[in-house]
């Protein structure tokens, strides 16, 4: 079915990268309109105990536009975005193949350009190809609506007025919804990336910090190499090469001056085939109210503080596919050979996903239970002490009511994964700042310094709007 549903259209040439979206498709119609032989009914109603609705059913390939929200657009943009439709997202909205930006949209606010004839060409059709055959008429809004989304990011949902009346919006409440605490993290790029970074292989090796550069290469490869990443072979017929590329980042000090700098070897994911290459892609990152939570709690209850981060953690992902990829710039043996991945590599759209689980079941193992509110957060109590380790991505804070406790922890960790780890002074672009008196104060001084140096205002005259000096400060 899904092999019908991606060559049925002529028109909309779905690429192979929609295949995964497409099975994800047949599967959810097949469970709705399928009959058992014993009872005549469909996989859905004898798992929900209901019928299944179907009005919301399209012909899949469809040409459709996506509404944007005032939100998401300035008076001069577009009020919609073409697309074809691929599949359904529960029962309220639609997914929808962007084909300009090779994105899915999710979204309950679709105007489809519906044809029941579409699929087979008549003379009619091709007497008017030429002609205008956008016609308002023929359209169906089908929702007042809008909760637009494509794979990365949500928007909330807007009122839209509709003018036919036969148009139904659709009020069920129950399709889940990505955390809005993701929109917490706008600014998280700019505090780790203010510096100016190389954008490639030839620029690193050319500027004036090239040997440091270069250093940081070398020691990726080494790492690259200790983890056992990947072995060179033939290059396989038939098989997709993925690329793959350098990112170089300087990380900073508080005070602004360089720690390190840290060349990445990065797999260009997005010419993964979502079914092929991979399959789930989801991993949590810790909410920025869990960070603060337990900042506080450390200040409360005159807890020990600790950071680290994990160096190359992606790399301790294990894969399930199998993946070729390019051998890196700079790095190759000269032959036409090509890498293949043993394990998960940056750049992967199931890296994160392969690395969460790898640490989630480190934890486990060491006796930590995951956190109902917040799945990057991991508690441990016993004999009366208590550990709390806050995890995002790559970067973990530590927070123990006994310090014996904690050296022990970090020891097991160090032993199973390669860290940097000291005390807590500098965390995703906040400043902790503890004082004698046990509180402890949070801020990005340095990072407001550098914003003010950037755009000329380093002798402005500081003003104590809109925050209060000292306002956040943890007390006891």
């Amino acid at each position: 079915m899904a092999r019908t549903l991606m060559y049925a259209n002529k028109e909309t040439e779905f690429p192979e990268e929609i295949w995964g979206e497409l099975v994800n498709t047949a599967v959810y119609i097949l469970n709705r309109t399928g009959k058992s032989k014993e009872e005549g009914k469909s996989p859905y109603e004898l798992w929900i105990k209901k019928k299944p609705r179907l009005k919301h059913f399209r012909i899949i390939g469809t040409p459709c536009y996506v509404h944007i929200p005032k939100q998401r657009r300035t008076k001069m943009d577009r009020k919609a975005v073409k697309g074809y439709l691929v599949g359904y997202d529960g029962d309220e909205r639609y997914r929808v193949w962007i084909k300009g930006t090779r994105s899915i949209a999710l979204s309950r606010d679709v105007v489809f350009e519906e044809n029941p004839i579409r699929c087979i060409k008549s003379h009619e059709d091709s007497k008017s190809e030429t002609g205008d055959s956008f016609s308002t008429g023929a359209l169906e809004n089908t929702s007042g609506q809008s909760d637009y989304e494509d794979e990365t990011q949500s928007e909330d949902s807007e009122e839209v007025q509709s003018e036919d009346p036969k148009t139904r919006s659709l009020r069920d409440r129950t399709t889940l919804k990505k955390p809005s605490h993701l929109e917490d993290y706008v600014m998280i790029s700019e505090v780790l990336n203010e510096r100016f970074n190389p954008e490639t292989y030839e620029e690193a090796i050319s500027c004036k910090e090239k040997e440091k550069w270069k250093e940081a290469m070398l020691k990726e490869m080494e790492s690259l190499r200790e983890n056992n990443t990947w072995e060179v072979t033939k290059r396989p017929e038939n098989e997709k090469i993925i690329k793959c590329k350098w990112v170089y980042r300087v990380k900073e000090n508080p005070d602004g001056s360089v720690d390190k700098y840290k060349a990445r070897l990065v797999v260009k994911g997005f010419s993964q085939r979502q079914g092929i290459d991979y399959n789930s892609t989801f991993s949590p990152v810790a909410k920025w109210g869990t960070i603060r939570a337990a900042i506080s709690t450390a200040a409360m209850e005159g807890m020990w503080m600790s950071q680290f981060d994990v160096s190359t953690a992606f790399l301790y992902g294990s894969l399930e596919e199998t993946i070729y990829m390019s051998q890196p710039e700079g790095f190759s043996d000269g032959t036409n050979k090509v890498c293949k991945l043993r394990r998960s590599l940056y750049g992967l759209k199931q890296a994160p996903r392969c690395w969460n689980k790898r640490f989630g079941k480190f934890m486990t193992e060491q006796k930590f239970r995951i956190s109902k509110e917040d799945p990057c957060l991991y508690i441990r109590e016993r004999d009366g002490n208590k550990i709390f380790l806050v995890l995002y991505v790559d970067d973990g804070l530590v927070v123990a009511s006994n310090k014996e406790e904690l050296n022990s922890f970090l020891h097991d960790l160090k032993q199973n994964f390669k860290i940097a780890e000291r005390p807590a002074t500098y965390y995703l672009g906040l400043e902790i700042d503890r004082r004698q008196d046990g509180r402890i104060k949070i801020s990005q001084e340095a990072y407001a310094k550098r914003i003010l140096e950037r755009f000329n205002f380093s002798n402005c005259n500081p003003v104590s709007t809109p925050m209060v000096k000292g306002s956040m400060e943890l007390g006891k």
